[in-house]
């Protein structure tokens, strides 16, 4: 029975689901195109920079630029629907990506092109600020509460995709000692996708049929929007859970993905080479066990609460043994088994969906993307500074002291926060413009 109704629902939303999957993969396509080929970049376009520099500007523009200018996005989104601002955010991110193929490097124009790559890479960071909000609103709107779940999981495990498709290319780029422009080459044909979404997707349908009274809710009309969610109980707090909750992630990725690398290098002796190939087969574990956690809701009616909080402590759990068991056994399948616990146990997309429809549908994307900006801001001074601190002075044992600390708070989040299955956002306000 349920998985006949994963077939019907499909079949009816196919083709809106899957072309919002491949615009979100192509996001993240050319944002971790940029990330994995970091170091390459650095001594192109500004060789003389520090490497510590680099990094944090990088952090930066997801963690910092990305999440401020996202109010931005959110307001437009919440007034004038999901589409524009996936279509608007997809294009700009491929174009900038396409550009930086054809950009002169440093030895080239000197000065010249660590300013124009420095720009470049702000516009990919204000396209970011926009197209994975909407995308994820757009899933969440389109799919059933009960199974959002997993259908969440599969969007989440597109951006892993993403990264894949960045790192197989990067791969090629260094196996065949190709140009390191090839990757950003490839980038362009993605506009002809955007190009077809934006003439093939519509509108979600619980944006499309809410009231008029909600729609025309306008920018403007601040004191209006103000008083529509005073009567909204419940807002304050899950807006301090959707900061709360995206805590672990991030510290996650950063100590898999980046820490574990530098620790691979020293370690090990891998280079770039092996390390792009090791991070390959951990994005394909992320995205197994990812989906699969999320189906496990569907197969046995698990609460995705539930769910989420025992990965945490089991991560957590990890955390605490991670800096001693790679101190007494050297092997690289067990550091390869913690960056992948890591990884997947501290995603929190099995909850999201429920988070996020906690709020009502015409001033839910401004609520959740206010949510995101605290998380995010702190998220960048701990990695930026704290992060690297402790690991210069501490190692790994530094990067699990943070871990700890978010998934704690991932912890305090989830025992905080009001699921949309337990309060009906929507019809309260509805009521309570009926009483006015």
């Amino acid at each position: 029975m349920k998985i006949d109704f994963l077939k019907s629902w499909m079949k009816k939303n196919c083709s809106n689901y899957w072309l919002v999957l491949l615009v979100n993969n192509l996001e993240f396509f050319d944002l971790f195109l940029y990330i994995h080929f970091a170091t390459v970049l650095h001594a192109h376009f500004s060789p003389h920079e520090n490497v510590f520099l680099s990094e944090s500007f990088n952090l930066m523009n997801i963690y910092f630029v990305a999440p401020l200018l996202s109010l931005i996005f959110a307001l437009y989104g919440d007034n004038k629907g999901r589409k524009p601002v996936i279509v608007l955010c997809s294009l700009t991110m491929v174009v900038t990506t396409a550009l930086i193929a054809i950009l002169p490097t440093y030895a080239e124009i000197g000065l010249w092109a660590t300013t124009l790559f420095v720009v470049l890479r702000l516009i990919q960071g204000i396209a970011l600020s926009g197209e994975p909000y909407a995308a994820a609103l757009y899933v969440i709107e389109s799919v059933p509460i009960e199974k959002c779940a997993f259908y969440f999981s599969v969007f989440c495990a597109t951006e892993i995709v993403g990264s894949l498709l960045a790192l197989m290319l990067i791969s090629i780029c260094l196996h065949y000692d190709l140009s390191w422009r090839f990757p950003f080459i490839c980038s362009i044909f993605p506009i002809l996708l955007v190009a077809l979404v934006r003439i093939v997707l519509s509108e979600t349908e619980e944006y499309s049929e809410r009231s008029n009274w909600d729609r025309r809710k306008s920018i403007s009309n601040i004191r209006e929007i103000k008083e529509f969610y005073a009567r909204l109980p419940f807002k304050q707090i899950n807006t301090i859970c959707v900061a709360l909750v995206n805590f672990g992630y991030p510290f996650a990725f950063v100590t898999s993905y980046v820490f574990m690398a530098k620790y691979l290098s020293a370690h090990y002796g891998y280079t770039l080479k092996d390390i792009v190939t090791h991070n390959i087969y951990l994005g394909i574990f992320e995205i197994i066990l990812g989906i699969s956690m999320g189906y496990l809701t569907i197969l046995f009616s698990i609460r995705c609460y539930v769910l989420q909080a025992v990965r945490i402590i089991f991560a957590m759990i990890m955390a605490i043994m991670m800096p001693f068991a790679l101190d007494y056994y050297h092997n690289i399948w067990l550091v390869f088994m913690f960056q992948v616990i890591f990884v997947t146990c501290m995603k929190t997309d099995l909850v999201i969906g429920s988070l996020y429809k906690a709020f009502p549908v015409i001033g839910r994307f401004t609520m959740m993307s206010v949510g995101h900006m605290a998380n995010r801001f702190i998220s960048f001074i701990v990695m930026t500074f704290i992060l690297y601190v402790l690991n210069q002075k501490f190692g790994l044992l530094g990067n699990s002291f943070i871990m700890l600390g978010g998934c704690s708070l991932v912890l305090l989040g989830l025992f905080l926060y009001v699921p949309y299955e337990h309060y009906n956002f929507d019809r309260i306000s509805h009521s309570n413009h009926e009483m006015k």
